[in-house]
């Protein structure tokens, strides 16, 4: 796909500016909740069939529907397909450093 970004760069020529050879704007990467994903998925979707999407992203009608039902997590087709990619973090909750609580 020749809108994928990697990093906030033009995946085809890995520049940090908007690609004028490939007219790609380049975004810088911002963090998304899973409503924020489902979102985007609805929004490719648009006025046309899951069916359709599900044949442009690779993936079953099925598995497709279990996703926007938060049945299940979208894998790797489905995030390519919006430009996005799975990062884990983890955070502190109020546990101290050497101790606990």
């Amino acid at each position: 796909m020749a809108d994928l970004r990697i990093g906030g760069r033009c995946e085809r020529h890995l520049s940090v500016k908007p690609c004028k050879q490939c007219a790609v704007e380049v975004m810088e990467p911002q963090q998304l909740t899973l409503r924020d994903v489902l979102r985007r998925l609805h929004r490719l979707i648009g006025d046309g069939t899951q069916k359709d999407a599900a044949e442009k992203l690779g993936v079953s009608q099925q598995y497709l529907s279990d996703v926007l039902n938060e049945a299940r997590e979208p894998g790797p087709l489905i995030l390519a397909g919006l430009g996005i990619e799975r990062v884990v973090t983890y955070r502190t909750v109020g546990v101290r450093e050497g101790g606990r609580g």
